[in-house]
């Protein structure tokens, strides 16, 4: 039977010892560029082998996050940094760009690459498009429920997270980092803008919400529902938390291995709430069974705090300018973090007084401490760092490697000793050995001898001889080949770098002509009937019913959904797509929608093998429009069918939550996007995002229109002819302005 792979984030060494200790199967990590955790500490390519080392000589895998867009004056840098992976014997890496995707099928065949979760991964049909494209394995959308992920049909192995953070977005779909603070989360820099307070408007009018947090989730947590994952045929269980501390990691791998291994031991997944505790002091924000488990909205956020919130600590009873008297509900010890509830502050506890002002190291019942914050209420306090807890996960017990010996002694066959790790064996012999003269050498004296290795990162298991009772071997001849054994076994387990032979690229491209086309994305049926009598090639609708209505119309084509559980049926020839299921779905003349993250040629090419015509990703400035598009001339000889988005409004996230069901209708059964009033919501500087809703997605809409309406001269100059206008709210009179600018 297959096991269950554990896998667990690293961010830095200690996580990583942190990880192999405490029981992970894999673990994944980043080099310093194209991983999705920009701001975690990372690894040089030296480090990075000294991981791959250190990882495999206790036989856990070591998978790299290469799961960027990547941009084409970054395409050279990005192979030498695939090739460094490839020597060093990285078992697979985890990829979002699908340009870059195929490259490395292309030029290294046999290495593994997993297709992270920053691809949209959410269908049947986007599975069957990533077979075709060669990856090992799918991390699939966090939006997904067990029951979803089972009816996926895929010889692919899948991997989903069971434990850490949530993006409230669907991953790869976020554009709110980028466009609002200039920091891509498709480049690894997000700047959690979920975690941002934001006020909840109908129409002009501020509704009152329990929390201003209106986009932060819980942390995610499956404890409680890992039977039925460990039976539904997943491959990989997936930690989050590259960004957190090393004993996050090792408290969380622990836990999850100690119940994977109760499952294959078919004894009852049972856990205590003392570590139900220690998860919520090592990190927490509440914590949320996640759409894996079936989750609701409510069960999802914590709207009043991104914050961890550790544990109830106590109540503040007195105060005055110098102390505060806390009574405790568990014990609080010197170097624990503490925090405020009403004033959002905190501190480490350096300095803890009992009743006559005497300094203590902890307390269990009341406690007096220095009022350096202006403590001025009976409010609740939080422990947010326990220091025993750290010290404990800190003094963790070494994973070690089982060996056997095996020991030959002959007086007409010489001395033989073996070492094996039950996969590589090596053997070392003395084809001559002396009869004693007095004292005979025995096996005790000889296994005591082979027993000298807690230096290293074995223990015996066994060891089996086979010994004439009248010899003598020298201790000093044992040790030695104990040494050179030991150090060829653990050499056999390093692995030396491994040649690199590229394959050399096919070139291999599909040529669809240039068109000069107008498109526009209507929202409603006024919009639609404006567009009909204006000049424009094709008018894409978003909404199935409407587009149902007007089908018959030669220009009106269906935009289709962005996440997709189910595809409609569709027979027109033109048609909008977002995720790759709908390439793998549909035929004829498909256009790829912003979203599909295009900023190289390599992606461009890809897509170019399904769709005529290729909207490249609003993330492109105009330098990186020029590199993309020179490099596809250059490399095939023509220019690329290209489209992009001159005006509009774009999705900056798109979400399975819906903030109005939980904060309007409060979680009845929801009709508030029908009632025909515009939510929005508003952050810190006043802008204002709209809240549509489309079957069950939620869409969070830019404040500001895109508007590269005085480019068009350029843009032709480019060679890009195609052009689409996303509408939102616009009047007729503004469509026709905006189309006379363009045409």
């Amino acid at each position: 039977m297959k096991k269950i792979e554990l896998l667990a984030p690293v961010g830095n060494m200690e996580m990583l010892y942190q990880a192999v200790h405490h029981g992970a199967d894999a673990v994944y990590l980043g080099g310093k560029d194209f991983g999705a955790r920009k701001y975690s500490e990372n690894f040089t390519n030296e480090e990075l082998r000294e991981v791959v080392r250190y990882a495999h000589l206790y036989d856990v895998k070591v998978y790299i996050t290469v799961n960027t867009i990547v941009y084409e004056k970054e395409v050279e840098s990005f192979l030498e940094y695939v090739s460094n992976l490839y020597a060093i014997h990285v078992d697979a890496l985890i990829m979002q760009d699908l340009g870059m995707i195929a490259l490395v099928r292309e030029m290294f065949p046999d290495f593994c690459i997993h297709a992270s979760t920053q691809m949209h991964n959410h269908n049947q049909e986007g599975a069957r498009f990533l077979e075709k494209l060669g990856v090992s394995r799918v991390v699939l959308a966090r939006e997904l429920s067990l029951q979803e992920i089972g009816a996926i049909a895929t010889p692919l192995e899948k991997e989903v997270f069971i434990h850490g953070a949530l993006c409230v977005s669907y991953s790869g779909n976020c554009l709110f980092s980028s466009l609002i603070g200039g920091r891509s989360g498709n480049r690894g820099m997000c700047a959690g803008s979920c975690r941002l307070p934001y006020h909840l408007l109908e129409e002009e009018k501020r509704l009152k919400t329990e929390g201003e947090y209106l986009l932060s989730t819980k942390e995610f947590s499956s404890i409680a529902y890992l039977k039925e994952i460990l039976a539904s045929g997943i491959d990989s269980l997936k930690i989050e938390g590259r960004m957190k501390s090393a004993e996050y990691v090792g408290l969380v791998t622990s836990i999850y291995r100690k119940l994977i291994d109760k499952y294959y031991n078919h004894e009852e997944l049972s856990f205590s709430e003392e570590e139900v505790h220690d998860l919520k002091k090592i990190f927490n924000r509440g914590f949320t069974k996640g759409f894996l488990n079936g989750a609701d909205n409510k069960d999802l956020m914590n709207i009043k705090t991104p914050n961890h919130l550790g544990v109830v600590l106590g109540q503040v009873v007195e105060f005055d300018k110098r102390k505060i008297k806390i009574k405790l509900k568990e014990p609080l010890y010197q170097k624990d973090g503490i925090r405020f509830v009403d004033q959002g502050q905190g501190f480490l506890v350096n300095y803890l007084y009992d009743e006559k002002n005497r300094l203590i190291d902890h307390a269990n019942d009341f406690v007096y401490l220095d009022n350096t914050i202006g403590i001025d209420s009976y409010t609740q306090v939080l422990k947010t760092f326990d220091s025993r807890l750290k010290e404990r996960l800190d003094h963790y017990e070494k994973k070690r490697i089982p060996i056997a010996f095996k020991v030959v002694a002959k007086a007409q066959e010489g001395f033989q000793i073996s070492i094996t790790d039950f996969h590589h064996t090596f053997t070392s012999t003395i084809f001559s050995i002396d009869k004693a003269q007095k004292k005979a050498t025995t096996k005790e004296e000889v296994q005591e001898k082979l027993l000298k290795i807690q230096d290293t990162p074995f223990y015996c298991k066994k060891i089996d001889f086979d010994m004439d009772k009248d010899l003598f071997i020298p201790m000093s001849l044992i040790n030695r080949i104990r040494r050179s054994l030991v150090e060829q076994l653990l050499q056999s387990r390093y692995q030396d770098f491994r040649e690199v032979k590229k394959q050399p690229l096919s070139m291999k491209s599909s040529h669809k002509p240039l068109t000069h086309e107008i498109s526009i994305i209507v929202r409603n049926e006024e919009q639609l009937k404006v567009c009909l009598q204006e000049a424009c090639d094709h008018i894409y609708v978003d909404d199935y019913a409407l587009y149902l209505k007007y089908k018959s119309m030669s220009r009106v084509y269906y935009y289709l959904d962005r996440v997709n559980p189910k595809y409609v049926p569709y027979e027109k020839d033109h048609l909008l797509v977002s995720d790759l299921g709908a390439l793998q779905k549909y035929s004829g003349f498909i256009m790829t929608s912003c979203y599909l993250n295009v900023v190289n040629s390599y992606t461009l090419n890809a897509l170019l093998q399904y769709a005529y015509k290729v909207t490249l990703s609003v993330e492109n400035d105009v330098e990186s429009l020029k590199a993309m598009l020179t490099a596809y001339q250059n490399r095939y000889g023509y220019f690329a069918n290209v489209d992009v988005i001159v005006y509009g409004k774009v999705d900056l996230m798109i979400m399975k939550y819906c903030p109005l069901n939980l904060l309007v209708n409060k979680e009845k059964t929801c009709c508030v996007c029908k009632n025909h009033k515009k939510y929005y919501l508003e952050d810190r500087k006043n802008e204002k995002y709209r809240i549509l809703q489309k079957r069950e997605i939620t869409h969070i809409v830019h404040s500001k229109n895109i508007d590269l309406l005085d480019k068009i001269q350029w843009f032709k100059k480019q060679n890009i002819t195609n052009y689409t206008i996303l509408l939102l709210d616009e009047t007729e009179e503004e469509i026709k302005n905006i189309l006379k600018k363009v045409i």
